[in-house]
């Protein structure tokens, strides 16, 4: 399931670490087939997150021919982490739904959009601002 979104950032319990600001708004294309979660530059830089230089730079294969390398990483919270790709490779932040599932996550989704929750309680909401493929 692939749907264009748009995830509302709000502090919360160390959703995303280091975020002075209370809301923020993102553009991001989630994805439950995605093995990442791929982040541009200006989103890390937007965000304030701390990346961190890969040792090995990974080459990224898209499904369209073209490729990129990422050579840098961010730590989101203690177990979600994004590899940072430059703003020219990415039309828009792909966030993978598994390793937040898999973090203990519940990724909800209606027609109209959905919420992340953890532990009851709503962490991140989500708008639909596209379509669904």
């Amino acid at each position: 399931m692939i749907s264009d979104l748009q995830a509302k950032k709000q502090k919360t319990d160390g959703w995303l670490l280091g975020q002075p600001q209370a809301t923020d708004t993102v553009e991001a294309r989630l994805d439950s087939g995605a093995e990442a979660t791929f982040v541009k530059e200006s989103t890390a830089s937007k965000l304030n997150l701390e990346t961190r230089k890969i040792d090995d730079p990974i080459t990224i294969l898209f499904a369209n021919g073209q490729s990129t390398v990422a050579e840098a990483v961010a730590q989101l919270n203690n177990s979600l982490s994004a590899l940072i790709l430059p703003d020219s490779s990415l039309i828009e932040d792909l966030i993978s739904i598994n390793p937040i599932v898999d973090a203990g996550y519940d990724v909800h989704m209606t027609h109209r959009g959905g919420s992340i929750i953890k532990d009851g309680k709503r962490v991140i909401p989500i708008s639909r601002s596209g379509q669904k493929f």
